[in-house]
């Protein structure tokens, strides 16, 4: 004769509440838009002010050149 089992579940009551969903999605991105820049001068760079893929505005400045390469 077979003694039949029964599982053990756990059981709570339904409760309203709000959920906000969460995706997350491995990916790459490619620009609509590509500038091309040069300086106007040559010389020697001192500091980018900027990395690959940062959002910049007119005016911004990228990269300072060397003053002494003026002088």
């Amino acid at each position: 004769m077979e003694i039949e089992v029964t599982p053990v579940v756990d059981v709570m009551k339904v409760q309203p509440q709000t959920i906000y969903p969460s995706l997350e999605f491995t990916g790459s991105v490619i620009s609509q838009e590509v500038a091309r820049i040069h300086p106007e001068v040559g010389g020697t760079v001192d500091q980018v002010n900027v990395r690959v893929g940062n959002r910049v505005q007119k005016g911004q400045v990228l990269v300072e050149l060397d003053p002494s390469d003026f002088e």
